[in-house]
């Protein structure tokens, strides 16, 4: 399945990190991924007190107190991963100084590596392109080749791999049809 461009691949890459030793850890990625809503909530924060403190403080709770959070923190799967991503890029993108091109890089980057990890973060993009198309050209140069860098080489990786470069999964028009057709039970057949 993996050869074939079907399950998507940026979680396990994050996986692997915990996994050096041959087996993942499980206890270090729930803490991991319990790290990353912690962070997640300081990002909102930090977004958010720019209109209040009292609304900084509000989201910071919410976002840090959020079962849903904590229940996916706890199981092996992409949600904190993809979430953690997205709240980076936003908090990179949105009131950092417009000559730090560093954020500008890890901004595309992140922003690319969510995509990898589930191509669903597109939706993302015309507020990444509108907080960007504030800052000046040279943000916008530098938000590109983060974002183009680990997208072509994930692209060039599947063509030598399995001959398509598509970075995203192929499993979309499946997983619509077996939601959606006329004997649709929800399971594979």
């Amino acid at each position: 399945a993996f050869q074939a461009n079907y399950w998507v691949a940026g979680y396990s890459g994050f996986l692997r990190i915990f996994s050096m030793s041959g087996e993942v850890d499980l206890i270090a990625v729930r803490v991991c991924q319990a790290l990353l809503v912690i962070s997640m909530a300081y990002m909102s924060y930090r977004i958010t007190a720019t209109f209040s403190q009292k609304v900084g403080n509000i989201s910071f709770l919410l976002i840090l107190f959020s079962p849903n959070f904590w229940f996916y923190s706890q199981s092996v799967a992409y949600e904190i991963f993809l979430a953690w991503l997205i709240f980076s890029v936003l908090y990179l993108c949105s009131f950092q100084q417009q000559t730090a091109w560093v954020n500008a890089f890890f901004a595309g980057l992140l922003f690319s590596i969510a995509l990898i990890v589930q191509f669903k973060a597109i939706v993302l993009f015309p507020v990444v392109l509108w907080l960007v198309w504030r800052k000046n050209k040279r943000w916008r140069y530098w938000l590109f080749v983060g974002f183009v860098l680990p997208l072509s080489l994930w692209m060039i990786r599947n063509t030598l791999a399995i001959g398509d470069p598509r970075p995203w999964t192929r499993n979309g028009g499946i997983n619509l049809w077996i939601g959606n057709n006329p004997n649709a039970t929800g399971r594979y057949t």
